[in-house]
């Protein structure tokens, strides 16, 4: 395992469940009130982030969702208490009702923003038909954690991403002012099945899964803002956390999509593509270019993963398209982009031409849990 993504692994997001029994006698829950089995909550937080509710060790997530089945089967004891948070300093959590031990070890999962699509199939929970909303203002980040059999101890809830997260910047090097005030990207897939690991989601490298993702019909997603000057400096666009309201981020379904070719013509986009509204006026400040252009992008999105796509004008006459797929024309300026990954962590950087389709490996992708999405560095 590399150092990046061993750092990563330990910096995810952890909610521990106290469970404080004594010795537990054969009776039904229903028996048991004098508070002797009574199963109590306590939760931590590490570095977990989101765009627009964002998760951290200073603000945990005001509730999670938690189940639980009689270990090794779909037998269920606890089905979706809500565990809220009632303080903040120190944090504390209070279950939404009154669970005791049962003689047997448990098994348990649990989910941060599920609900409506969650559900316990055949005794593997899953995101069923998740579908991310349609604006990125609303979209939420979908976690999950799995803990397996346990019997009165403390149960700990590694809680780990389940989507890809995506933010914008830009550079501009070229003999234009630049503005953008909007950024789309196109031909992603909107709605698959996420499957729970049967593994401890505290575990070296255990994720879930998405299935029936290439089936689903695809969507254009898109962020608008007010119009930014792009300098030779990097300008985020979109981030995590901006002081302008929502933060503009985007989290998506992880998935692989081949990159648009503006070279095959047709009346559709044939691949993923990203639309970035731009404003170009030269040194008289006349008006050069004011429209979307179009840029290749090949997708290798992977969960608990975001990826910053910093967009580099320069000066040239290739890199953007004319909107136009039956017939793009090369723009005024050449544009590159940097793909940056983070693991919630500063990770690899990879400048890549915009001419073409780019080959996944040159993303510089790293497949991990995912921690903190502020892409700060964990806190030790």
């Amino acid at each position: 395992m590399t150092p990046l993504i061993e750092n990563v692994m330990k910096h995810s997001l952890s909610i521990t469940i106290a469970m404080l029994a004594v010795v537990m006698t054969a009776c039904t829950q229903d028996d048991m009130h004098d508070g002797t089995n009574l199963i109590t909550f306590e939760a931590t937080t590490s570095n977990t982030a989101r765009s627009q509710a964002s998760y951290s060790s200073s603000n945990p997530p005001a509730a999670f969702t938690v189940y639980a089945a009689k270990s090794g089967t779909s037998e269920v004891y606890i089905n979706g208490d809500i565990i809220n948070k009632t303080s903040n300093s120190p944090v504390t959590w209070e279950s939404s009702a009154t669970r005791y031990w049962p003689a047997y070890t448990l098994d348990f999962h649990a989910h941060v923003n599920g609900s409506g699509f969650y559900e316990y199939s055949e005794g593997t929970p899953r995101f069923k038909d998740f579908k991310p909303d349609a604006e990125a203002s609303r979209q939420l980040d979908l976690m999950y954690a799995v803990k397996t059999n346990l019997s009165r101890q403390t149960v700990r809830l590694n809680f780990r991403h389940a989507l890809a997260q995506v933010t914008f910047s830009a550079v501009n090097n070229s003999e234009y002012a630049i503005e953008i005030s909007e950024v789309k990207i196109g031909n992603i897939h909107q709605q698959a099945t996420f499957s729970f690991p049967s593994q401890d989601t505290d575990g070296t490298d255990v994720t879930g899964s998405w299935s029936e993702v290439e089936s689903s019909a695809t969507a254009i997603y898109s962020v608008t803002f007010n119009a930014k000057s792009v300098t030779s400096e990097k300008t985020e666009l979109t981030g995590v956390n901006a002081s302008e309201g929502g933060d503009g981020s985007l989290l998506l379904i992880p998935q692989k999509v081949t990159a648009w070719n503006p070279e095959n013509k047709s009346d559709n986009y044939i691949g993923s593509y990203f639309l970035v509204k731009v404003k170009m006026t030269d040194n008289g400040n006349t008006l050069a270019y004011n429209d979307y252009i179009a840029v290749p992008v090949a997708i290798d999105w992977k969960p608990g993963v975001r990826y910053v796509y910093t967009f580099r004008f320069s000066k040239g006459s290739n890199g953007g398209y004319t909107p136009d797929p039956s017939n793009p024309i090369s723009i005024l300026s050449s544009i590159d982009y940097d793909i940056s990954t983070e693991d919630f962590i500063p990770g690899e950087d990879t400048a890549t031409d915009i001419n073409g389709p780019q080959s996944p490996e040159s993303q510089g992708s790293i497949s991990g849990s995912g921690t903190d999405a502020a892409g700060e560095g964990p806190e030790s």
